[in-house]
């Protein structure tokens, strides 16, 4: 294993922070998706992390094409093997078929092996919409989710998966919220306050999928709008991310950086 207590920084934002942070991306602007991913990227390659990205909806092509375009020397990585840009479906369904366990699994073994080859630590992203095909298996993608917090305890592979919310319909985009400790709002990371701990979320779920019976979309769901749920939406108290977060002009900054105890234990703070 690593280094336990490792921290990392993120790049889109100031501080460190607990290797094994597994965040949500949900968007609806590509140029600020871009954006943070890009400058998350960076980070892990300098740090001399292993980077891995899959590609959905991108091209795996275009993907080093805008990181270049971004000022991101992924040349030396990409040799080395540091840094790889894959599809999406090729490593979550490599059979065709998406198996929770399977791919945990990946997750344990790339931990070893980039700890194993001398790096630091080890860092992915990916586009989640290759679960909108219907694969099978896809139905399982939260509950994997929901689980992901269970092996980053250990194996900490720190992540951040994006979710475009005009894709994917509201209901989904709630459980998205239930399974991620933290969450990407306005370029900042925050204690997402919908999360619930995996044995909280899987308990007495007959179906933890992405809901096919209410496919509304997301405004349907979040009365506040899309904007509101890429901001963060609302807390079980009626927060909105603005009121959690330090309003422009306030002379408030967010917190940065690590602090004491697991990621989640404080929801609806930014770290």
């Amino acid at each position: 294993m690593g280094v336990r207590g490792r921290v990392v920084g993120m790049g889109f934002t100031c501080g460190s922070f607990p290797e094994g942070t597994h965040m949500c991306l949900i968007y609806d602007d590509e140029e600020q998706r871009l954006n943070i991913i890009s400058k998350f990227i960076e980070s892990g390659l300098v740090s001399r992390e292993r980077v891995g990205y899959f590609a959905d909806e991108t091209e795996p092509e275009r993907v080093y094409e805008w990181l270049e375009e971004s000022g991101v020397d992924t040349s030396e990585p990409r040799q080395d093997g540091r840094f790889q840009v894959l599809a999406a479906e090729d490593v979550y369904c490599p059979d065709g078929e998406f198996v929770p366990e399977k791919m945990l699994g990946r997750l344990r073994a790339g931990y070893d092996d980039a700890i194993g080859c001398g790096c630091p630590g080890i860092r992915v992203s990916g586009e989640m919409s290759w679960a909108l095909r219907g694969l099978p298996g896809c139905d399982r993608l939260m509950e994997y989710e929901a689980l992901v917090n269970d092996v980053v305890s250990e194996y900490p592979v720190t992540a951040v998966c994006q979710y475009d919310a005009r894709r994917f319909d509201g209901a989904t985009i709630l459980n998205v919220h239930r399974v991620h400790p933290m969450m990407i709002v306005g370029g900042q990371i925050v204690r997402n306050p919908y999360y619930m701990r995996p044995q909280e979320f899987l308990k007495d779920r007959p179906s933890t999928a992405l809901n096919r019976e209410d496919a509304r979309p997301v405004e349907a769901v979040w009365p506040h709008g899309r904007r509101a749920v890429t901001e963060g939406a609302r807390d079980r108290g009626g927060r909105s991310m603005r009121d959690v977060l330090p309003s422009p002009g306030s002379g408030l900054s967010p917190i940065c950086g690590a602090r004491e105890g697991r990621a989640g234990d404080r929801r609806g703070e930014t770290l």
